[in-house]
């Protein structure tokens, strides 16, 4: 079994710390439609509670992957 893993992760001008199966609510990303797949590339750390990878600016996309899926867009 793995560690509990976070990613802090920028979008746009905001940062989100991210584990598995979280829920993120941010302003609607025009061209995007519910049911979408993101990736997300601009990840600034990461970490276990043992360790973090912190990027400058940001972490080598090699060494990860955040997905996420739009649910639903807020009125």
């Amino acid at each position: 079994q793995y560690p509990a893993v976070f990613a802090t992760l920028r979008l746009y001008s905001f940062q989100f710390t991210v584990t598995r199966n979280d829920l993120i609510v941010c302003h609607r990303i025009k061209g995007v439609q519910v049911g979408d797949m993101l990736r997300f590339d601009r990840v600034v750390e990461l970490g276990t509670t043992d360790y973090t990878i912190r990027g400058r600016p940001w972490v080598d996309p090699a060494l990860y992957s955040v997905d996420g899926v739009v649910i639903e867009h807020g009125k």
